[in-house]
């Protein structure tokens, strides 16, 4: 028994000149957005991404401190769950740091 058994899948192996790398994927996808009868998007996002994005959809002019508090976590790990949102083009910033807000995407 093994992960093909388990997860319906095989593993991906990416080799290059000094690295290998080995990609199991779990299935575990968030789909959201999308018309009806439209294809929707997949959003790929942790447990902590969601929480940090309902966070920020709750309060848009939400900071990386605030989320890290509420969160129970440093404002580093915050900081870069936001970075991981900004890059999935799930949010992004409106304004100056102080007094701009976050403007939800998706």
């Amino acid at each position: 028994m093994g992960w093909r058994t388990y997860n319906n899948n095989t593993p991906s192996f990416l080799q290059g000149q000094d690295y290998m790398k080995v990609v199991f994927q779990t299935g575990k996808r968030d789909y959201s957005g999308g018309a009806k009868g439209g294809a929707k998007d997949e959003l790929l996002l942790s447990e902590r991404q969601r929480e940090v994005y309902q966070l920020i959809k709750g309060n848009p002019s939400i900071g990386y401190r605030e989320v890290a508090e509420g969160l129970g976590i440093n404002p580093s790990a915050s900081q870069k769950h936001f970075d991981s949102l900004k890059e999935k083009g799930i949010i992004k910033r409106k304004g100056a740091s102080r007094g701009g807000y976050w403007d939800v995407l998706k």
